[in-house]
């Protein structure tokens, strides 16, 4: 029960900035990103340890670690952004530096086995704390959290481009025409 307590005040705390009025002219401020970041991990760290069903000690353990590999996912996934607009703006130039490009393209290579790397360094130290059956439910867990992520994160963007933030779609009734 307890749990369940402390997964609701997560969601309200995580929902409280998108119920006010919204601010559209206004730049984010600094350090919104990786706050938004941090809440983030810490709501997928509060599903994980109910659908894991894991143990106090499992949570000791499993939450620093993890909390750090993604905080250094995130720094990599920050350099990695970096450098692909730097390649966007590569091939919008007109006078493309070919050496210049390829010198992007094998950072961004180089960030992107990194940050495979910090999944798997996760993933093996997660199988080293969880039973099997546990890191069974983690795996199914991953793709869930992320399919359903990511679903969110659209009908926030379609939300955020229709005209005043208005639903998009019309509600119908059981007998109206499509």
């Amino acid at each position: 029960m307890k749990s369940r307590n402390t997964a609701w005040v997560l969601i309200v705390l995580l929902c409280a900035p998108f119920a006010g009025p919204r601010a559209r002219a206004q730049e984010p401020p600094p350090g919104h990103a990786l706050r938004s970041h941090e809440n983030l991990i810490t709501f997928k760290l509060m599903r994980m340890t109910q659908v894991l069903e894991l143990t106090e000690e499992q949570t000791a353990k499993i939450f620093p670690a993890f909390t750090r590999f993604e905080r250094e996912k995130y720094e990599v996934s920050k350099k990695l952004n970096d450098r692909m607009r730097a390649l966007r703006t590569l091939l919008q130039e007109a006078g493309q530096d070919e050496a210049k490009m390829n010198s992007v393209i094998e950072e961004i290579g180089s960030l992107r086995l990194e940050i495979r790397n910090k999944d798997q360094e996760a993933e093996k130290f997660l199988r080293s704390e969880l039973s099997v059956r546990q890191f069974g439910r983690y795996t199914l867990f991953l793709v869930d959290f992320n399919r359903s992520l990511e679903e969110k994160l659209g009908r926030a963007r379609m939300m955020r481009e229709s005209p005043a933030g208005k639903r998009t779609t019309e509600r119908r009734g059981p007998g109206d025409p499509l």
